[in-house]
C-alpha cells in the first residue's frame, strides 16, 4: 500500500497550533493520528504505564502532555510532501 501524508494539528496548552504531517496509508483515525504525532513530538511510542490499558490511550496521553488534537487531514491526503 502506497502511504499517504495528512496533515494532524495539535493545540498546546498556551493555545499555539502546531500541523505535523504523518505518513499512513489510510486516513489514520485519531487515536493512530495522536500515536504518530507524539512520535514527532519527541514523546516517543510507549504509552505511561497509568494509561497504557485504557481505550484511546494515546489520545489520552497526547492530552495528558498538554495538547489537543483539533483536527486528522483532509479526506485523500497526499502522496508525496514536497
Amino acid at each position: 500500500m502506497e502511504t499517504r501524508y495528512w496533515p494532524v494539528v495539535v493545540e498546546n496548552r498556551q493555545g499555539e497550533r502546531t500541523t505535523c504531517v504523518v505518513g499512513f496509508p489510510i486516513r489514520p483515525s485519531e487515536e493512530m493520528a495522536a500515536a504518530l504525532v507524539r512520535q514527532q513530538l519527541g514523546m516517543g511510542v510507549a504509552v505511561p504505564d497509568h494509561l497504557r490499558y485504557q481505550e484511546g490511550a494515546c489520545l489520552s496521553a497526547l492530552q495528558a502532555a498538554g495538547y489537543r488534537l483539533l483536527k486528522v487531514g483532509n479526506k485523500k491526503g497526499v502522496s508525496h510532501v514536497a
